[in-house]
């Protein structure tokens, strides 16, 4: 088993928003991914989400929205259409129990970034997750 290291804490922490409709997921993730050195927020509803990264673009925008597909309020699809129509980009991750090839494909349309399904491993999970933000910073250089 690879052991991850903890990452440097301060005010320039990468900012994870987790939306999941089951809490006891939403504490885990949360624990594992403070464990690894990001700030993390979280809420159960996709209603919510939306006015969480709304609030946050005014101040510092979130780096990662990892989300499932069924949660309150929006699913996940829908989740994904709204930021599109906001014209709000940030990375996304889906991890969900309901998946299959048309629902990764619609995924995938919709610019998600990662899909993984539960249950997730948490060595897996932060190797994605580091990946995604370096892949984002990179890309943001380059828009630059």
């Amino acid at each position: 088993m690879m052991t991850l290291k903890k990452r440097k804490t301060g005010k320039n922490r990468k900012h994870i928003l987790v939306t999941d409709s089951e809490r006891n997921f939403l504490h885990s993730m949360e624990f594992i991914l403070e464990s690894d050195g990001y700030e993390v927020s979280v809420t159960d509803d996709g209603q919510e989400a939306i006015q969480m990264i709304l609030e946050a673009n005014e101040r510092q925008p979130f780096d990662l929205l990892i989300t499932d597909i069924k949660i309150k309020g929006l699913t996940g699809l829908e989740l994904l259409d709204k930021l599109d129509e906001l014209n709000i980009c940030v990375p996304t991750f889906v991890m969900t129990s309901y998946g299959d090839k048309n629902l990764l494909v619609k995924l995938l349309r919709r610019g998600c970034c990662e899909y993984l399904d539960k249950p997730v491993d948490e060595t897996d999970l932060i190797k994605r997750v580091r990946a995604l933000l370096i892949n984002n910073k990179t890309k943001k250089r380059r828009d630059v």
